[in-house]
């Protein structure tokens, strides 16, 4: 069904043994098809830098070394953009800017380095759209856009409910997708590239890091942990992958310290940065195979669907032991949960919330390698 591959070009050190050429807290990857290289920002506690490593991970240089907290990265051209950040966010009150640096990728000089906020900032990932990138700010709760041709910046989207992190450029439909993060649930959120139209396409229980597009139109990304685990405990977390329409997605991969930053890499691997455990992963994985598809996407039905608050949903070959069906209103909140062990599986199971007011609402089913959601609506 698929071959997963993992090789660690590094291994995890104390942070006082990590020099300049070692992976220290890998923050974001990038893959250069044109010279079959890698980039790869390191956090480093602050003194920042970018290693080059070629097409089987192999550490070549230290590319660039005057960075701080380094963050996400993109190629446009011949550039290497890289954000970099003076201050760390969750310090508190931090007063110093954040920037967008360009490095010319033949020299590997610095060419281009522009303020984006001057305090109160943390940048997380980078994306380009046409003439545009489009970076995540999680300390400010904004997405700022900066225009690469006139060089300059403006606030793209305010005022979000919560904390944007990973960011993608959706190119079949025009629009961004990017994530939004808080207690229980993340989000991944649609926009236009007009700045309106702003929809939740797309619900999970963990931690959503970065995301990315696959050359298929499939999305895969990182997480950390859940809800109901503790932040303290690292280790096991998950990369999955989600399909293009949203309906389903599906785990790629679990045993990574803390995965952020992700690209796809040489010959279509998945290429993930583990910033807990100073690695890198690489994931040989085919993108949703026949026997996924088949098993996953009519996994249930529910019906009627508009409904009064009466409903069923009928299951159809379900396997594992632990079924977790929640229901969310249009905000995310959690408005229903029942956990199913084995002895409850039933063909069908018959729902009363007629409590909830009329709206717009998402069923979602998880079991222990899957997540589906479907919309119901409640007239």
């Amino acid at each position: 069904m698929k071959t997963l591959t993992y090789l660690l070009i590094a291994i995890m050190l104390p942070a006082f043994a990590l020099a300049q050429d070692d992976l220290d807290y890998p923050t974001d990857i990038v893959y250069d098809s044109e010279s079959e290289t890698y980039y790869v920002s390191n956090w480093a506690d602050g003194e920042g830098y970018i290693l080059k490593l070629d097409k089987d991970g192999n550490i070549l240089e230290t590319y660039f070394d005057e960075l701080h907290y380094a963050g996400g990265m993109c190629i446009v051209e011949n550039t290497l953009f890289v954000l970099d950040n003076l201050d760390l966010s969750i310090s508190g009150g931090n007063l110093l800017p954040s920037y967008l640096i360009g490095i010319d990728l033949t020299t590997g000089n610095e060419i281009s380095k522009v303020e984006i906020a001057p305090d109160n900032t943390y940048l997380n990932f980078v994306e380009r759209a046409n003439d545009n990138l489009y970076i995540s700010d999680s300390q400010k709760s904004i997405i700022h856009k900066y225009n690469i041709q006139d060089k300059t910046v403006e606030n793209f989207l305010t005022d979000l409910n919560s904390v944007p992190f990973g960011i993608c450029y959706d190119e079949d439909n025009e629009r961004l997708l990017y994530t939004e993060y808080g207690y229980k649930y993340s989000k991944l959120k649609s926009v236009n590239l007009s700045g309106d139209e702003i929809s939740t396409v797309y619900y999970t229980y963990t931690y959503i890091k970065a995301v990315i597009s696959h050359p298929t139109a499939d999305y895969y990304y990182s997480c950390w942990d859940t809800a109901s685990i503790q932040w303290a405990q690292w280790g096991d977390e998950e990369v999955r992958k989600v399909k293009y329409d949203f309906t389903w997605d599906f785990l790629s991969s679990n045993d990574h310290n803390r995965p952020f930053g992700l690209c796809i890499g040489y010959n279509d691997v998945i290429a993930v940065c583990n910033w807990g455990d100073h690695t890198l992963s690489f994931i040989e994985d085919e993108v949703f195979s026949v026997e996924e598809q088949s098993s996953k996407t009519n996994l249930y039905t529910v019906y009627p669907n508009p409904s009064n608050g009466k409903f069923n949903i009928r299951f159809y070959d379900i396997a594992s032991n632990n079924l977790e069906i929640s229901i969310l209103n249009i905000a995310g909140q959690q408005v229903f949960q029942e956990k199913l062990n084995n002895s409850d599986m039933l063909a069908e199971k018959k729902f009363n919330l007629q409590h909830l007011p009329a709206g717009t609402y998402v069923v979602i089913l998880k079991d222990d390698r899957s997540i589906s959601q479907k919309k119901l609506i409640i007239n």
